[in-house]
């Protein structure tokens, strides 16, 4: 008797918790307010690369070079404003101001050519 009533309890609580969530927006117009989109052009040994990267508030991120080649994975920001970006076996550095990400090198610090390898924000 006692499990009988302490299944229907969970029961209970169950249904009533999921009773107030609201279904997600299934057009994606909410989408563009759960993301920061970041770009720039930056230097290359070819030239330049036009990049745009576009941070997700789920800690998804996809970047796009030169407007074709297109990479995705996951992020994190530490305690320093670093951001890490995690692509398959690659990880790109960037030190986060509340404008822009500056790109850094595997050690996290700033090129030491002294080249601008930064993005802008372009929205939010």
């Amino acid at each position: 008797m006692k499990k009988i009533l302490f299944v229907a309890a969970a029961a209970v609580m169950t249904f009533a918790s999921c009773g107030n969530k609201t279904e997600g927006n299934n057009n994606g117009a909410d989408s563009a307010a759960d993301s920061t989109v970041y770009a720039g052009v930056l230097p290359a040994a070819d030239g330049s690369d036009s990049v745009t990267i576009t941070l997700k508030a789920d800690s998804t991120f996809t970047r796009t070079h030169s407007g074709s080649e297109t990479e995705t994975g996951k992020y994190s920001v530490d305690a320093e404003n670093i951001l890490t970006t995690v692509a398959g076996a690659d990880s790109n550095f960037y030190a986060m101001t509340p404008d822009s990400l500056t790109m850094l090198g595997a050690d996290k610090q700033p090129a030491a050519s002294g080249l601008p390898y930064v993005l802008k924000k372009v929205a939010k």
